[in-house]
């Protein structure tokens, strides 16, 4: 820690005011990243890689808000709920990768910053 008042100059405000979007833009990016990596270290072990195409097609056509990323998530969705029920993944395996998921969707993110 310092004591020295010019700190808030070279570091920026406290209460400076981000951009609601951004946020949002970052939480994807990271959920993203996460579910990547979340399905290449199942994809090791579990998933065919089919299914693992699956699911980080569905999380490339969020990102990139494609026109099919609805239709490719709810592919995403499917599958995922079917791995859990047959037992080739854990159910919280299952619900921790569609909460990813549902966190780089575009859409999603569209109505939150709208009603922020």
């Amino acid at each position: 820690m310092t004591n020295d008042e010019r700190a808030d100059d070279r570091c920026g405000s406290a209460t400076a005011t981000l951009d609601p979007t951004t946020d949002y833009a970052r939480a994807a990016s990271l959920a993203y990243r996460n579910l990547v990596r979340h399905v290449a270290d199942l994809a090791l072990v579990v998933l065919h890689p089919a299914e693992a195409a699956v699911l980080r097609d569905a999380a490339d056509a969020c990102l990139f808000d494609d026109a099919d990323a609805a239709e490719r998530v709810a592919a995403a969705c499917e599958l995922l709920m079917r791995l859990g029920e047959y037992g080739r993944i854990e159910p919280h395996t299952a619900a921790r990768l569609g909460e990813e998921l549902v966190a780089v969707d575009c859409e999603s993110r569209r109505l939150i910053s709208a009603a922020a």
